[in-house]
């Protein structure tokens, strides 16, 4: 029996796909009753579904598939390992029925922009390719098409890659590494060897990686055996992205999505197809852009070193908006952004954040967001004309 733990985007997909074959799978929801389920997900009306966790009785040669967000200590993982079940993600699921290529993206920051371009400058060159993982729709999703992608442009959380016993792909691109999601993994060591689990099962493969995960690497004393490429800001293209608030940073985006990219088509792709790409949504977006105010939404920052990357995009003077619930990280290094003149924290941990920041800022503390864009917006006036949403947290 196939046990699908969470009905949510990932969990749901999974059982479509076993029941698409006609494997015999259950679902374990402790968050919706069966009614609720079943008024969503019409189909799933002929499958177990348990809420009840006491329920549950797994038998040696079961297999679990939990939705990623769920902690691998969790008690119903637990039952299900002490039977020596097989623990699989939706992502494994949803490989071994794919024969396409693949291109892996993980790393800290940056995942989700160079899957998108990667999909899109492979679309540019006559490849049918599809984002998926934590970006894009789930694996599993996907293969219930009528028709196949060419490529799949996988991005990894380390939520996922926790799960992952086996994954073949054909190029891997690791972004970027720093401090994060320190409240699940618990050291930065820990966290790093989750997201190189992805190279260390892919040892012949390209690697693509950013000079901050080599210096990482190297700190480490680890001896990487495939065929790497390495981008710096020596060696970056420096693609015309002005319709994109975070350009320069989008050029290592670009240059490693380039690279993945000829390494699956076989050709040279010209700079011109990357220049294409629109951005996304929440990922350092201008909102606003006129003489008197510019207001860039780049929610999608939720760590510390995110927020910096954005900050590090902009020369003319600015309010940041940040806040949320902090990862058990320093906001120290947001004192060294010059062009930041105010401050306006929200959220659970806006006290926190306040201590670590330089009390020489105008800093105001705030419940709510709306709160802070109001406050922000009263802030601006001639010389002060931009306001950047960078939360460097996690927000609910």
């Amino acid at each position: 029996m196939h046990y699908v733990f969470g009905c949510g985007i990932s969990g749901s997909a999974a059982v479509k796909l076993l029941k698409s074959f006609e494997i015999p799978v259950s679902l374990i929801d402790s968050k919706n009753n069966q009614n609720e389920i079943v008024e969503k997900f019409p189909d799933f009306s002929d499958i177990p579904i348990f809420s009840n966790l006491d329920q549950l009785h797994p038998e040696r040669g079961d297999t679990l598939i939990p939705s990623p967000g769920i902690p691998l200590d969790h008690p119903v993982i637990t039952t299900f390992r002490e039977q020596n079940c097989e623990i699989l993600s939706e992502v494994e699921l949803g490989l071994r029925y794919f024969n396409g290529k693949v291109i892996a993206v993980t790393g800290t920051n940056g995942k989700s922009t160079t899957t998108a371009m990667c999909s899109h400058i492979l679309n540019e060159n006559s490849y049918r390719a599809v984002s998926a993982g934590n970006f894009g729709t789930p694996p599993c999703e996907i293969i219930l098409k009528e028709r196949q992608p060419d490529v799949l442009v996988l991005e990894l959380s380390s939520y996922q890659l926790e799960l992952i016993e086996e994954i073949s792909a054909d190029v891997i691109i690791f972004t970027s590494f720093s401090s994060d999601h320190l409240e699940r993994h618990k050291t930065l060591e820990k966290y790093f060897d989750v997201k190189w689990s992805l190279v260390k099962k892919n040892p012949d493969i390209p690697l693509i990686l950013s000079d901050q995960v080599i210096r990482y690497v190297d700190t480490r004393g680890i001896n990487v055996k495939n065929t790497m490429t390495v981008f710096d800001n020596s060696n970056t293209i420096n693609f015309n992205f002005n319709h994109i608030a975070k350009a320069k940073h989008n050029y290592l985006n670009g240059s490693m999505s380039l690279a993945a990219c000829e390494i699956i088509t076989g050709n040279k792709i010209t700079q011109k197809t990357v220049e294409k790409f629109p951005g996304l949504e929440h990922r350092c977006e201008l909102v606003i852009n006129t003489k008197s105010i510019r207001v860039v939404n780049d929610s999608k920052s939720t760590n510390v070193d995110s927020t910096m990357t954005a900050l590090q995009s902009f020369t003319e003077p600015l309010i940041l908006i940040m806040g949320g619930i902090g990862k058990m990280e320093s906001f120290e290094s947001i004192n060294n952004a010059d062009q930041v003149r105010h401050i306006i924290l929200f959220g659970q941990d806006r006290f926190r954040i306040a201590t670590d920041l330089n009390p020489n800022i105008y800093i105001q503390c705030f419940e709510k967001l709306e709160q802070a864009v109001t406050k922000s917006i009263t802030l601006l006036n001639g010389q002060i004309k931009t306001i950047l949403f960078s939360p460097g947290c996690a927000s609910f």
